[in-house]
């Protein structure tokens, strides 16, 4: 009996030993491993996000600014809170140590409350009694630079990696990249002859001059600055021979180049005319990028569109009997 006691403690004490051993292993084997067994991969950070964190040369310093207490008052604030957390810490994690975060529970009056709002984050009052909530991040780089999320709206949750991620790259890139930008749609802000009043940019517009520098190049130009290193064109119609072979060479000496085409641009106000609507309806509204698209071998074929078969369309402007959304590349 005694001899069955002490085989039984000796047996417990070498699984310890093997279980100590083994953890101590897999901590230096496996350290770096993180598996994503959410539903909806939540934890799991799109192939732009890493690159982007492994391209980072300088620190980046993130202020997490969430009032703990006053969320718990909101369950859906509370939960949407536990997600951003956990997805800055994953953010950190990736990062190679170049990516610091400091969660920060900013208390009424305090210098805390005083950092968020110098840093860009705002309270939003809860009550009758002014008790303030914080939820918002900020963030910082080695010169001085700062970006920050005011607020962060749990209707948003999908654009989380993506707001996140992009206040990181502007804080890595203080200078950034230079983009051409040619097309003879209203993209940008300007007076809108029609309406009589300023027109607002276009989103696409307003998140490009966000992440880059964003100069205009007319159709009518004859020549590219070198200063840009991408190309965009949308919806080209009159380009002036001289254009036409600037693209060409800017495209042949290595420069980026994002075309969109459409043989049926609704956003297209060629020929406008308010006092003659029929003008405008029998105007042509097609792309004509000339003999482009030929010299670099892309075949473009105007009777094509592109739909999606999974997706019911739900749009206002649908035909009634329509079944899918059917999109331009330049439509709206």
């Amino acid at each position: 009996m005694t001899n069955r006691s002490t085989l039984g403690g000796g047996t417990l004490l070498a699984l310890a030993l093997l279980l100590i051993g083994l953890t101590v292993l897999f901590d230096h084997a496996l350290r770096g491993w993180r598996v994503d067994l959410t539903a909806n991969h939540l934890y799991t950070t799109a192939p732009g996000t890493d690159r982007i964190l492994k391209g980072l040369k300088e620190p980046v310093n993130l202020y997490f600014f969430y009032s703990e207490k006053p969320a718990t008052q909101m369950p859906d604030i509370a939960t949407y809170g536990v997600r951003v957390r956990e997805f800055l810490e994953e953010i950190v994690a990736r990062s190679g140590g170049k990516v610091q975060l400091h969660v920060i529970d900013p208390q009424p009056f305090s210098e805390d409350e005083d950092r968020a709002a110098e840093l860009g984050v705002r309270g939003r009052q809860l009550d009758s009694a002014g008790t303030q909530l914080y939820f918002g991040l900020a963030g910082t780089n080695s010169i001085d630079g700062k970006q920050a999320i005011e607020f962060f709206d749990p209707k948003k949750e999908e654009f989380l990696e993506y707001d996140v991620v992009k206040l990181i790259y502007q804080l890595a890139t203080p200078k950034k990249p230079v983009v051409g930008w040619l097309t003879t749609l209203p993209m940008a802000s300007g007076f809108d002859p029609q309406t009589g009043q300023q027109r607002e940019p276009w989103a696409i517009y307003s998140q490009a001059q966000q992440l880059f520098e964003v100069r205009a190049v007319e159709p009518s130009a004859a020549k590219i600055d070198p200063e840009i290193s991408l190309l965009v064109i949308v919806h080209p119609k009159n380009l002036s021979p001289a254009m036409q072979f600037a693209i060409d060479q800017f495209a042949l000496k290595g420069g980026h180049v994002a075309m969109f085409v459409d043989p049926l641009a609704e956003a297209d106000q060629s020929g406008a005319d308010p006092q003659n609507p029929m003008a405008a309806m029998q105007a042509d509204k097609s792309s004509q990028p000339g003999p482009l698209l030929s010299a670099w071998g892309v075949q473009f074929n105007p009777k094509q569109v592109v739909a999606d078969r999974a997706m019911r369309c739900r749009c206002p402007r649908a035909r009634a009997r329509a079944r899918y959304c059917i999109w331009g590349s330049s439509s709206g």
